[in-house]
């Protein structure tokens, strides 16, 4: 039996497969990238959407955790907000599981 060679084209095929390993390295990034954005805005807009409610005027900014699937790891809320908004925000804020000492107010 000959023994097959493919030469200079085993070269081409390596590169190839290279490529694709790029190309699905990128893909699975900007993916991950995606679904973190999307976590993110829609946990700050449902946090924006019940200070409104109780007369709240805040900034958000919420910090995923590095986890497959991020979930809200951190929250950091400033702007004028009652006590009493503050502590139903921050049962909220337990309830979509962000723990006391990783929510901080300013």
């Amino acid at each position: 039996m000959a023994d097959l060679s493919l030469g200079p084209f085993q070269h081409v095929t390596s590169d190839f497969r290279h490529q694709a390993q790029q190309a699905v390295q990128k893909g699975e990034a900007y993916s991950n990238s995606v679904l973190r954005k999307s976590i993110t805005d829609r946990v700050q807009a449902y946090i924006l959407d019940k200070a409104v409610e109780m007369g709240a005027n805040i900034q958000v900014q919420v910090i995923l955790s590095d986890d497959a699937y991020p979930v809200p790891e951190q929250v950091c809320i400033q702007g004028d907000i009652s006590p009493y908004a503050r502590n139903q925000l921050k049962h909220i804020l337990e309830e979509l599981g962000v723990a006391e000492e990783n929510q901080i107010w300013t």
